[in-house]
């Protein structure tokens, strides 16, 4: 009798464990909902000053949307999280281009590119468009200095 009562109340405790852990999760999960739709937002800004050829603002911007967003690399595997980290790159890696700061737009490119699970026309994009900054500083160096970058 008093050994089954001690199990009966070791396996309430683990019930009542189970369920801590359980809500711990979905507050957990809750939290990270919410500075992903605020993440979102914020990209959204920054979207919104490049349009308006903002792109100082909008790096700011799209920065900060990074430091919001609880992405870890595991996470790089899934969709979403894929293609807002993809978007977030591309887009600041394009606004450092309209800036003519072309190593930093390459350097996001790089960025950019190394995120798995994108459609491969954004793939194609983001080389292309790494391609076009190489060309422009070929072009702002000369034909003269032909290899240095």
């Amino acid at each position: 009798m008093v050994i089954q009562r001690i199990k009966e109340a070791i396996e309430k405790i683990r019930r009542r464990r189970g369920d801590e852990i359980e809500e711990e999760n979905k507050l957990v999960s809750y939290r990270e909902s919410g500075q992903m739709q605020k993440a979102e937002q914020i990209k959204k800004e920054a979207d919104r000053l490049a349009h308006l050829k903002q792109y100082k603002s909008a790096i700011e911007e799209y920065n900060k949307a990074l430091e919001l967003y609880p992405v870890n690399e595991k996470e790089q595997m899934f969709k979403k999280p894929a293609e807002f980290l993809f978007k977030v790159y591309y887009n600041i890696a394009a606004s450092y281009s309209f800036l003519n700061k072309f190593s930093e737009a390459i350097s996001y490119f790089d960025k950019a590119l190394k995120i798995e699970n994108i459609d491969d026309e954004n793939i194609i994009k983001a080389w292309m468009s790494k391609g076009n900054c190489y060309y422009k500083i070929k072009q702002f160096i000369g034909d003269d200095n032909e290899g240095t970058y």
